[in-house]
């Protein structure tokens, strides 16, 4: 059986964070979903409903100006500020689940996320699961706008730019497609203080990768056209861990967990969980 509840966690400078769990009986390890930008908690429906049933608590929640927790749209005053309600909620479920294992899965901008917070508090989960980072982003990142965007950062930080996603390039399911196009708590547009922010903690990942060393499973779908592979090749080079492996899925879109391959991949995760958990309970 499992149970599903929703809450709240408060989160740094005092913001409300919409929070989801699904608690199987009998659980043997704990799996965070930070999700990516414009996204929220409940579009991960594929992990929350299978990984349970193989004595996995999952747990998520929406990050600050995304779905249904507050803040500004798509605004963030600094990366941390997601790095400290990400700590927040860890502290949460390490009480209320305390001794499992925790892990975490980053997902796209939730994986700049996780990255960054495995580089200042690598002792706070077990391993971490990297899905598509757009190490490489493509079409967004053009010197122009980027100037652009950090000229404006200091003087209107608010400013607010359109995400140049399209709903085609998240996953090869016509019904994933229409359910992103019509789902009322994703948004589609950032500021360019969030922007100059996300920048600027990819650059950190990119130059501080060797210090990652918690067990690390990297994936990325090979025809993803919004973050490209060759970003996640080279940031697993990078990576410290004696303990990573890095999977790519042949003709697969940014969206693993929502493509047409996401059996798979999901299957993927649960024998990577699997192996780690068995590897913690050796430990002790």
């Amino acid at each position: 059986m499992v149970q599903h509840t929703t809450g709240t966690c408060l989160g740094t400078r005092g913001i409300q964070l919409y929070t989801q769990r699904w608690i199987p009986d009998n659980a043997r390890g704990v799996l965070l979903i930070v999700h990516g930008v414009g996204d929220h908690s409940a579009r991960y429906t594929q992990i929350t409903q299978t990984l349970p049933e193989y004595g996995f608590v999952v747990a998520s929640y929406d990050q600050r100006g995304h779905g249904r927790s507050a803040g500004i749209r798509g605004h963030v005053t600094r990366w941390q500020d997601y790095c400290h309600d990400l700590q927040r909620i860890v502290q949460s479920i390490g009480r209320d689940h305390f001794p499992l294992p925790l892990f975490l899965l980053g997902h796209s901008m939730g994986s700049l996320v996780v990255l960054r917070y495995l580089l200042s508090r690598p002792g706070d989960v077990r391993g971490a699961i990297i899905s598509a980072p757009p190490m490489k982003a493509q079409g967004v990142a053009k010197p122009g706008l980027i100037l652009l965007a950090r000229i404006l950062s200091c003087v209107c930080p608010r400013w607010r730019l359109t995400l140049s996603i399209q709903a085609d390039a998240l996953s090869r399911d016509a019904g994933m497609i229409d359910a992103y196009r019509t789902d009322p708590l994703v948004h589609r547009q950032v500021t360019v203080r969030w922007g100059t922010e996300a920048l600027a903690a990819r650059a950190t990942i990119h130059q501080r990768a060797a210090e990652i060393r918690v067990p690390l499973l990297l994936v990325h779908g090979e025809a993803d056209n919004i973050a490209a592979v060759g970003g996640s090749v080279e940031l697993f080079e990078r990576i410290g861990s004696h303990d990573k492996q890095l999977r790519t899925y042949p003709a697969a879109l940014h969206e693993l967990h929502n493509d047409t391959n996401r059996e798979q991949v999901i299957e993927d995760y649960r024998l990577w969980l699997q192996r780690q958990c068995l590897a913690c309970s050796n430990r002790t």
